[in-house]
């Protein structure tokens, strides 16, 4: 670690307004620190009570916390931005956020999710102070608010002019951003899959799935190819028959001899045709082993 530690401070409620960064995406920032030899990016932080509290940069402290102690990168530079308070703080990054041009329309989703929370918090926050103390600063954070909207809320239409939308679209991305959220509570990487669009499936089906009785279920039909809510053959944790082992055997050794005999052909092929070709040949040849396996 550089002996330079920057001190900064991370706090954990702000961290939690962040998309998290995957190992490959810590290692890919990091490998190209070590190339360009700088932080192109400044960290931002928040300075309150006499610690400076990251609000944008995390992914960079982690870089160079963990530089070796002889590396020539230099810090990166940090850049104060003033906040009354810790709502105004993450209400800033939520929108920073938001204003990404590299989000999907899932990630997008669960952010705005959060900042209509967040405005929930800011009204109730105004609504439980004496009308003489009313300070939008967040004198009442952390005393557990509820998040039931009042029936004259106007978070969504606060919401919406935040971020330049309608209210209803801002109605509709808290749906399906309260259901990934719903799904990242009890498996962290489905929701990753779904945002990432790696796992298909409709937001409508999203929705309906957040709220189902096995979520767990639900997630394992998508990874099998299946529709959420599809019964399948066998139930939860139900063994297969053997008759239906012996069919998913004869399957598997179907597809097997056609990968191989594929093998076969690209070690032929490879020395005198060109890449694409080898591509299109190996495609049309798991068409194929995929038409076996289905028989």
């Amino acid at each position: 670690m550089p002996s330079d530690s920057l001190g900064l401070t991370i706090d954990r409620e702000l961290q939690r307004r962040l998309p998290s960064a995957s190992d490959n995406e810590l290692r890919q920032l990091a490998a190209n620190v070590e190339q360009d030899g700088a932080f192109f990016e400044s960290i931002k932080v928040w300075n309150h009570n006499g610690k400076r509290y990251i609000v944008d940069g995390h992914n960079r402290y982690d870089v160079w916390i963990n530089l070796p102690e002889d590396t020539p990168v230099p810090p990166p530079r940090i850049e104060e931005i003033p906040f009354a308070s810790k709502h105004h703080a993450e209400n800033w990054i939520l929108l920073h956020q938001i204003g990404k041009r590299n989000l999907n329309t899932r990630n997008w989703k669960e952010l705005v999710a959060d900042l209509y929370d967040l405005e929930l918090e800011r009204e109730a926050c105004e609504v439980s102070q004496p009308k003489n103390d009313k300070n939008t600063g967040g004198q009442c954070e952390n005393l557990g608010i509820s998040l039931i909207p009042d029936p004259n809320s106007r978070a969504r239409e606060t919401v919406a002019a935040q971020i330049k939308t309608s209210p209803a679209s801002v109605a509709r991305a808290k749906a399906t951003g309260d259901a990934i959220k719903a799904i990242r509570h009890l498996n962290p990487k489905a929701a990753s899959d779904i945002q990432a669009k790696i796992l298909k499936i409709s937001e409508p089906d999203t929705i309906a799935l957040s709220k189902s009785n096995d979520i767990g279920k639900g997630i394992r039909n998508l990874r099998q190819g299946r529709k959420w809510n599809d019964p399948g053959n066998n139930g939860a944790g139900t063994p297969p028959s053997e008759d239906e082992w012996k069919t998913q055997q004869r399957k598997t050794i179907k597809t097997a001899e056609a990968l191989s005999r594929a093998f076969d052909d690209l070690n032929e092929l490879k020395p005198n045709v060109s890449h694409g070709d080898v591509q299109d040949t190996c495609k049309e040849l798991l068409t194929v082993a995929r038409e076996w396996s289905n028989d």
